[in-house]
């Protein structure tokens, strides 16, 4: 425990460079949520029905159809398709775009990826390039996934100002994610759907410019390429073994983006001042929820910094991760009170995402600044790409539980959801006094 004094010498001021980052990652996101919220739309209602049976209108259509054995469907089956084996590719391309970064360098390859997906979003303004702007923006994605090892080498090992860092950059995200498809879906709605596309293009171009201008000088110990020894290969052992146990602490909030919605359109009541709520409009709460808990978050560790030194990041993880499994537990017992007997209240759903979303306000951000303490300075891109397989694997337990819903029915269902985020947090708890050593000599 560290005395007053101790304390007061902690750094709080962040340097400038992070301003850079985080509106570069808020551009990110704002144009993916953006254009993800028209996207299949975009697809279903204009592009594929002008294409028609040919698909020569659109670069490339015809080819993809017949590789992925659409040859002749709907659109309402050939667009869901193309997105989601883009999202099934965006796995091994984000690790590759970590690779190429930590050998070209961080800054470059991130700001070249954002640069892709402006011209992808411009692209999407097209009818006949449009298909290519999908190969665009996940090479893009992939080299952007740079921004988090970039926001790394910011600090060195032994800098406390880091998961504060993460926190700022996940708050920025959150704000974009909000953002995002409510300005680019009404300038879709009523300008276009290129229209749509061209906004996310330019928030994008703004993001880069920000970044080129505002990326400031690294510190010294996070320009040197470290040379990889034992104790580097002990830490990426653990790392990887603390991979499917975040996925644990996140399945919860994955699950909001799953089969959250269905669940809640059967199970609860979703009236709000005599109006009926779409399902879908849930995310948004959540999203609106997260930036609340992420501020109070914050704040709270900055506190925590004024008085004493705070944990590391694996701590302070396994910490707030024995709040995740409360919300999936109230939900639980909410099902089995209302058995029966009516809807679960809009009350309980508010409740389930403060408790989700305070414990994703250290989880989600914490988990990016241990992987990219622990890191290597040499390797760090590669580290950060491996991390994002860690919601990968929190989406696949989260569809797999969906589709158990019905038979689970709503009371074991969120009971399942609750047991396996505790195990989570048990596991975290035991890294943290277990790893403990391992780590403090970063």
């Amino acid at each position: 425990m560290a005395t007053d004094g101790q304390a007061a010498r902690i750094p709080l001021r962040q340097p400038a460079s992070l301003r850079a980052n985080a509106l570069a990652q808020g551009a990110w996101y704002f144009a993916r949520y953006g254009a993800q919220s028209i996207i299949v739309l975009y697809l279903v209602h204009a592009l594929l029905p002008r294409a028609g049976a040919h698909g020569s209108a659109v670069l490339g259509l015809a080819t993809a159809e017949r590789w992925l054995g659409l040859a002749g469907a709907a659109p309402s089956v050939i667009a869901p398709a193309l997105v989601g084996i883009t999202a099934l590719l965006d796995i091994p391309a984000q690790i590759a775009g970590g690779v190429l970064g930590d050998l070209c360098g961080r800054r470059r390859a991130a700001l070249a990826g954002v640069l892709l997906m402006v011209i992808a979003n411009l692209l999407l303004c097209f009818d006949r390039t449009a298909l290519l702007a999908t190969l665009c923006d996940m090479l893009g994605g992939a080299l952007a996934i740079n921004l988090f090892a970039a926001l790394g080498d910011l600090y060195t090992a032994d800098d406390p100002r880091r998961a504060d860092a993460f926190r700022i950059t996940a708050l920025a995200q959150d704000v974009a994610t909000v953002l995002g498809p409510l300005i680019c879906g009404g300038v879709a709605a009523r300008f276009g759907w290129h229209a749509g596309f061209a906004v996310a293009a330019a928030i994008l171009a703004a993001g880069a410019v920000c970044y080129r201008l505002g990326a400031g000088p690294l510190p010294i110990a996070s320009r040197a390429r470290m040379r990889i020894d034992a104790r580097d290969g002990l830490r990426l052992a653990a790392l990887a073994l603390l991979l499917p146990v975040l996925a644990l602490a996140a399945l919860g909030n994955e699950q909001i983006y799953d089969t959250y919605p269905l669940w809640a359109e059967q199970h609860a009541d979703l009236h709000v001042a005599g109006h009926l709520m779409p399902p879908g409009w849930l995310l948004s709460l959540d999203a609106a929820v997260s930036i609340m808990m992420q501020v109070a978050v914050t704040a709270f560790w900055r506190a925590w910094a004024r008085r004493r030194t705070p944990p590391g990041e694996l701590a302070q993880i396994a910490a707030f991760a024995w709040i995740a499994p409360l919300g999936p537990l109230l939900l639980c017992f909410a099902s089995m009170l209302h058995s029966g007997s009516g809807a679960i209240g809009f009350g309980g759903l508010i409740a389930f995402h403060i408790l989700n979303d305070t414990a994703m306000a250290v989880v989600q951000p914490g988990g990016m600044a241990l992987f990219a303490h622990e890191s290597s300075a040499a390797f760090r891109g590669t580290v950060m790409a491996v991390y994002v397989t860690s919601d990968r694997l929190a989406d696949g337990m989260a569809g797999r539980l969906g589709a158990a819903l019905p038979h689970l029915g709503s009371a074991d269902f969120w009971l399942a959801h609750a047991g396996l985020i505790a195990l989570g947090a048990l596991c975290l708890t035991l890294a943290a006094r277990l790893l403990h050593h391992l780590f403090a000599g970063r």
